[in-house]
């Protein structure tokens, strides 16, 4: 029990930090660009994103004990996925989409709430699909490698 709480304690501030990390270079490209969003920004974006992501991700590995490599992948994942929504509408807010537009409240939940499928919906228009699509097959490589390591630690004989 005091682990699974230790995780929650960790796991809700991780989600968030992974949240601003990974989706402030694209809101930062389209701050920067408006309406002149254009390819280019969509390469740069496919880099910036899963580095800057990577970088945190990398340096909060090591300061956070009592919490395993696959809780913090987790995690990040979560954050990315479910906070794509919301942080990719303040970056279309500056090209006059977004939170610009009169946005029904209870719409907006219902999007947030169906966030796989929003979130994927709107990084192909954002720009950033190629860099989630890579960042979430990553952290998924780290879940998957820190379970069969667990299992294997788990059957190996002391």
């Amino acid at each position: 029990m005091i682990c699974a709480m230790r995780r929650l304690w960790l796991g809700g501030p991780m989600c968030f930090t992974a949240a601003i990390v990974f989706w402030l270079p694209a809101i930062g490209f389209h701050a920067l660009s408006g309406e002149g969003f254009d390819a280019l920004a969509g390469i740069l974006l496919t880099v910036a994103c899963p580095a800057v992501a990577y970088a945190v991700f990398k340096a909060l590995c090591g300061p956070l004990p009592g919490c395993s490599l696959r809780t913090k992948a987790a995690a990040f994942l979560l954050g990315i996925w479910i906070w794509g929504l919301p942080c990719m509408m303040v970056g279309a807010t500056f090209s006059g989409g977004g939170f610009s537009t009169r946005t029904d409240p209870t719409e907006f939940l219902f999007m947030w709430a169906s966030f796989p499928i929003t979130t994927a919906l709107f990084a192909t228009y954002d720009g950033t699909l190629f860099a989630l699509g890579g960042t979430t097959l990553a952290l998924l490589v780290v879940l998957i490698r820190g379970a069969s390591a667990g299992t294997r630690a788990a059957e190996t004989p002391m």
